[in-house]
């Protein structure tokens, strides 16, 4: 699991004693939900994105809808989940989000209850360490239905993209 940034990676560089604990504050939640998922889940250990199981033409048709949101909104990565498990993603040809991103964001909404609240929205910073480790995008999360946790994300580099 890839939870340290490049500043961090730096801190560490230039003092290998250094107690992270400060930087890493409020990350206990994920960090543990992330354990307790390995333990029960070999996917985070394997880079495996754990994936709904659909058949072939239902998930061609989530990732055709998904590839209007993605055009219509100017975002540049359009996914979406259930129940902490990926059902399609968009993204530019050019720039894929990578396995261990996709699990990055799925890891996140599984231990933030709260971003999966029915009927709520949320804006969240996001550093995806294989997309830009240096970095982050705002990823806009909305539950689409609360009954199968579906959850859309929509990923930008300005907070003002969300905006039509």
């Amino acid at each position: 699991v890839r939870i340290l940034t490049g500043s961090i990676e730096k801190v560490l560089a230039r003092d290998a004693t250094y107690d992270l604990r400060a930087l890493l504050g409020g990350t206990d939640r994920a960090l543990r939900g992330m354990v307790e998922h390995a333990r029960s889940r070999p996917d985070v250990m394997l880079d495996a994105v754990p994936c709904v199981p659909l058949p072939s033409a239902t998930r061609a048709e989530f990732g055709r809808l998904l590839l209007l949101v993605q055009s219509e909104c100017a975002v540049l990565f359009a996914v979406l989940c259930a129940h902490g498990m990926l059902v399609s993603a968009a993204s530019p040809r050019r720039r894929p989000l990578s396995a261990p991103d996709l699990i990055l964001l799925l890891s996140m909404l599984r231990t933030s209850p709260s971003l999966r609240a029915s009927a709520d929205e949320s804006w969240v910073p996001v550093c995806l360490p294989g997309f830009a480790p240096s970095a982050f995008l705002h990823a806009h999360v909305s539950t689409l239905d609360g009954a199968s946790d579906l959850t859309l994300l929509l990923l930008t580099h300005s907070a003002d993209g969300f905006e039509h």
